[in-house]
């Protein structure tokens, strides 16, 4: 920010974040935000067109395979549940230029993990799905902003579990399919897994 040379009459940002990064200029702005709109689906008939069996739990995390996305820490979490009857949904592209992180990951992959690439029906995933589980971290030169994939978690009102970032200014903390990762408690993370797995939630 502070090496920006060239500045528009008018700043639009996708996040308070970014707002407040621009906020030592004088320059007028506007957040624009994604909607989150409420968004319905029989989770039973997604789960039959998706040919998936109704008598597993399933969690699904979506996003570009990037070392950001951090799909490592969700194949890892797999791993703990490879005895149980809980199978994990990955939904993203994995690009050439991100060949050396995502290449590794699929040689070691679990079990119980499903790689299914690029989807054009991605909202039919989150509606059949039990969890849906955002492991991405972000770094101090490559942050997350507000990722459009929580968002539509919270549109399809599936119990959701990210980390809680700084960049997100506790925006998440009002809905309440949001759940928190531990940042330094792994072990924790698969308790909090287990116990959403197991919640009640309705067809």
């Amino acid at each position: 920010v502070e090496n920006k040379r060239w500045f528009p009459d008018k700043f639009i940002f996708v996040s308070a974040f970014n707002a407040f990064r621009y906020s030592m200029y004088d320059i007028p702005y506007e957040i624009v935000e994604y909607p989150i709109d409420k968004k319905e689906q029989n989770k039973r008939e997604c789960q039959n067109k998706l040919n998936l069996d109704p008598s597993w739990k399933h969690v699904v995390n979506v996003g570009l395979f990037t070392p950001r996305k951090n799909q490592a820490e969700f194949f890892e979490y797999a791993r703990k549940f490879e005895n149980d009857r809980v199978m994990f949904h990955s939904i993203g592209n994995m690009a050439d230029n991100f060949k050396g992180y995502w290449e590794p990951l699929l040689a070691n992959k679990p079990t119980n993990v499903i790689i299914h690439g690029e989807k054009d029906n991605v909202d039919e995933y989150y509606a059949a799905m039990d969890l849906f589980l955002f492991t991405s971290k972000g770094t101090i030169h490559d942050k997350e902003t507000m990722p459009l994939v929580i968002r539509e978690a919270i549109s399809w009102n599936i119990p959701s579990l990210i980390y809680n970032l700084p960049v997100y200014k506790n925006y998440f903390d009002k809905y309440d399919s949001i759940h928190y990762l531990d940042f330094n408690n792994f072990n924790q993370n698969v308790n909090i897994i287990d116990t959403l797995l197991h919640a009640d939630r309705d067809e």
